[in-house]
């Protein structure tokens, strides 16, 4: 199912439903239990970047704060991400 939730989300990113993309990261971000680190880390990359869209800064800022802390493949990114949004 997250996986699924993963893909659909990515779908709907690029369609520029954010909305749409948002509701199914979260169905990832919430089954965090049961997920790989790699997989959480994208959806909170992901939807921190659909709320960056929409102009919600701090709802982005706090996502992509997530995916830092994971320190994964994402971190660097996210860490020039948060250095922009704190100027």
């Amino acid at each position: 199912i997250a996986k699924l939730s993963l893909n659909l989300g990515s779908l709907y990113y690029n369609q520029a439903n954010y909305d749409a993309a948002i509701r199914s990261y979260h169905n990832v971000i919430n089954n965090k239990d049961h997920v790989d680190v790699l997989m959480l880390e994208k959806a909170y990359w992901y939807v921190g970047n659909a709320y960056f869209h929409q102009d919600k800064l701090t709802e982005a800022e706090t996502n992509i704060e997530q995916a830092y802390e994971l320190n994964g493949a994402y971190r660097r990114v996210a860490e020039s991400y948060l250095d922009a949004l704190s100027e």
